[in-house]
């Protein structure tokens, strides 16, 4: 970093997770950018190189990553997550890979978008399997019965 005035360069301090930029006038630094990680110091930011289902988000230390939360998706590299647009029946959970979802567990229902699976609330008749998309289930078929 480089003060005004006259003086000469000097080294930066920045802790992990932060650099200095050309042309920063503060030792500290200023935090990594999302998709990048800083290892401090004197080093600059550097890609993530975060395996499908992690991101590196704003201030990373390590070029791993963070596992990507529930409710998004995160392809990996230096991409930043993306918002799960996940259709009626499916959600995001942690570490998803795809903003289309996986299936809704059985016994719960998803509502699509980046909303995460609620309990069924059955009545008998009825039963949630995957995918099911209202807390009331689908009506038993044909050959089976279902106690709710």
């Amino acid at each position: 970093f480089c003060q005004g005035g006259s003086a000469d360069k000097k080294p930066c301090s920045a802790e992990a997770g932060s650099y200095c930029a050309t042309g920063s006038m503060i030792p500290d630094g200023i935090p990594c950018a999302v998709g990048y990680f800083c290892a401090g110091g004197a080093s600059n930011q550097e890609p993530c190189t975060a395996d499908a289902g992690y991101f590196c988000l704003e201030g990373s230390t390590d070029r791993i990553g963070t596992l990507c939360p529930a409710g998004y998706a995160c392809a990996g590299g230096s991409a930043d997550k993306l918002v799960c647009i996940a259709g009626p029946g499916n959600f995001c959970p942690e570490g998803a890979v795809s903003q289309a979802g996986v299936p809704c567990n059985v016994g719960a229902f998803c509502t699509g978008g980046s909303a995460q699976p609620a309990d069924c609330q059955c009545s008998q008749g009825y039963y949630c399997g995957g995918n099911a998309v209202s807390p009331q289930g689908g009506q038993c078929p044909a050959g089976y019965h279902c106690s709710g």
